[in-house]
């Protein structure tokens, strides 16, 4: 497909809402929670991770500095200064200077980029058991199982209104007191974008995306209800495997600017997550082919990133390649980045 030809749909940006049916063996609710003592629920990961902080009371919050600022206002709702560690520039986490900085009683937060587990982090989580360990899946969808506490955020792999899931699989955090879920509201912007498949009323249903995603912040809401029967009702799966398909697709024309070197990943990926040059220029000129890629992220939670990290947020573009799309969609990806990184 030549890079000037405008696909029937757009590709990537925000999901629609999605409709719940009935239970399925195998949900991507069932993958979440799997292992659990116990499993926590919350309107948001950020609120989940607020509540891990409140429960468990740790002496100082390790955050990596490429992480975006969700996680830093979690902290800052519990009148915490977090500590920030670095990574290079494939994301692995320094691991020597982290171990000598810790002190028995510090929790750390090790996230799972794009999907891929912080494998880095794991021997270091079994060296030092004197540390609360906290694996954001945020940008996964299953734990790798290197902490005992897990937290979710399936608004970022399918049409859920809200939803952040805390996995305990050791039963020791405290129960929130938490207010009703909230999220008719939120769940609007996804329904305004489901009844417009034609892409023709795009302006209105983004506005109203922008307007549901300022209303999360850390709070006390419970999940809604609607959340928990789309997660059960939904398979992994198709899930996955349409989600590996699309990446090794693109990994195929695109690898050589791809950020690892994994042709064939055994973990679901978020997106493909490319190297360039300038990921806002990149975005710009995709989006004017009706390609909507996201930046990991353009703000980082760190006031004084690594020069690594500041080169990681201008040069990183998540490409779309999940479920939603197949291979004709992943073709028209291909071309227009080919075409516009020439």
């Amino acid at each position: 497909m030549p890079c000037s030809a405008v696909p029937e749909r757009a590709i990537g940006g925000v999901f629609e809402a999605q409709p719940a049916g009935a239970p399925v063996s195998g949900s991507l609710w069932a993958t979440m929670t799997a292992g659990a003592a116990s499993v926590l629920t919350f309107r948001n990961a950020r609120s989940a991770f607020a509540h891990v902080l409140r429960s468990l009371a740790p002496r100082r919050v390790f955050l990596p500095a490429y992480c975006c600022t969700d996680m830093r206002a979690a902290v800052a709702a519990v009148s915490q200064a977090p500590v920030f560690y670095h990574s290079d520039f494939d994301l692995c986490p320094d691991i020597g200077a982290l171990e000598r900085a810790l002190r028995p009683g510090d929790l750390v937060l090790g996230i799972n980029h794009f999907g891929r587990p912080a494998q880095d982090l794991a021997a270091l989580a079994r060296a030092r058991s004197d540390v609360i360990w906290v694996e954001d899946c945020a940008q996964s969808l299953a734990g790798s199982g290197w902490a005992d506490l897990r937290i979710f955020s399936p608004r970022k792999w399918l049409g859920v209104a809200d939803g952040g899931v805390l996995i305990d699989t050791q039963g020791t955090l405290s129960h929130p007191s938490q207010r009703p879920a909230a999220s008719a509201a939120l769940r609007h912007a996804g329904l305004l974008r489901r009844h417009d498949q034609a892409d023709r009323d795009n302006a209105r249903w983004f506005a109203a995306f922008r307007r549901a995603e300022a209303h999360m912040q850390v709070s006390d809401y419970a999940m809604s209800a609607d959340t928990l029967r789309i997660l059960q009702a939904t398979a992994f799966a198709p899930l996955a495997n349409a989600r590996r398909a699309n990446y090794a697709q693109l990994y195929a024309a695109l690898g050589d600017s791809a950020l690892w070197c994994d042709p064939a990943p055994e973990w679901v990926p978020l997106g493909f997550a490319l190297r360039c040059a300038d990921a806002g220029a990149l975005a710009a000129r995709l989006a004017r082919h009706r390609i909507f890629a996201p930046r990991h992220w353009q703000t980082l939670a760190s006031d004084a990133p690594s020069q690594t990290e500041r080169m990681l947020s201008g040069s990183l573009l998540t490409l779309p390649c999940d479920q939603r799309y197949g291979s004709r969609d992943m073709d028209h990806v291909i071309a227009a980045v080919s075409e516009a990184m020439a």
